[in-house]
């Protein structure tokens, strides 16, 4: 008989994901965008001019991811500790879901602006809207989680107070 995955192990795996995720970020936005962008200002000299506002605005875009990353490490650091239904974690995901939506209205505020300025192209835009749609599922899910999480929460207060 298969013997079941610890927690303590489960847990190392989202750190280590989570690191990953971090570690990936930095590279997309440091690294990548800044490549693709300069290899596209040179290729399209009429976009010279919209290389520092497009990346400013994907910078600007990636705060909330990282405070999402932030958020989900506190998250596993209490399921580590067997604290995994409380009112904080409840509170974590429910920041998670107004970051996760700020930044897809955000994202498509700027395409949008973007676009009006000439600086976008519509099917960068549509891309942008998938994005978005990702974004909003992310906002559903975590608040979801958050209103799961909050029940659990009092449910387990009540039953500790339950001789």
């Amino acid at each position: 008989m298969k013997r079941p995955i610890s927690k303590s192990f489960l847990i190392k795996c989202l750190k280590a994901i989570l690191l990953c995720m971090g570690i990936g970020g930095a590279c997309i936005y440091f690294g990548l965008f800044p490549y693709v962008g300069l290899e596209l200002r040179s290729q399209y000299p009429e976009f010279k001019n919209a290389f520092y506002p497009w990346l400013l605005f994907l910078w600007c875009s990636g705060v909330p991811c990282y405070a999402v990353l932030v958020l989900l490490w506190q998250f596993v650091k209490s399921v580590e500790k067997r604290k995994p239904f409380t009112l904080e974690n409840a509170e974590r995901f429910r920041k998670i879901g107004v970051c996760a939506l700020f930044d897809s209205i955000f994202f498509l505020a700027g395409n949008l602006l973007l676009l009006v300025l000439n600086w976008n192209h519509p099917s960068v835009l549509l891309v942008s809207l998938l994005i978005c749609l990702g974004g909003a599922a992310v906002w559903v899910v975590a608040t979801l989680l958050s209103l799961l999480c909050k029940k659990a929460a009092v449910l387990q207060a009540d039953n500790d107070l339950t001789i």
